[in-house]
């Protein structure tokens, strides 16, 4: 289990993989951002590289709306597996030390 990255991770990840394949990538990654709340770094990379490859498929430049549908596609099963991991975060509350310092 990989617990989910910060919002202050996810706008840097985000940011990172947008900045060579977008205009405004800056502002549409601080909106992802805000929309991916529970999604893990690797769930970020799978939307990004999904939109990426939506937006070839169809000859457009990719454009917020192609991220938008992907991380709605993402949604159910993103709140899923972090509902079905819950036992397991409340008893690394308890027992766990953290391997570095915890974002919040």
């Amino acid at each position: 289990y990989v617990r989910p990255v910060s919002y202050k991770a996810t706008k840097l990840i985000l940011f990172s993989m947008l900045k060579s394949v977008m205009e405004n990538a800056e502002e549409d990654a601080e909106k992802i951002s805000e929309m991916t709340e529970h999604f893990s770094g690797a769930d970020l990379k799978g939307i990004v590289d999904d939109a990426v490859n939506r937006a070839q498929y169809r000859g457009e430049g990719l454009g917020i709306a192609h991220l938008e549908y992907e991380v709605e596609k993402s949604r159910l099963r993103v709140a899923a597996v972090y509902d079905q991991f819950r036992e397991l975060r409340d008893f690394a509350k308890v027992f766990a030390e953290p391997a570095g310092p915890i974002e919040k």
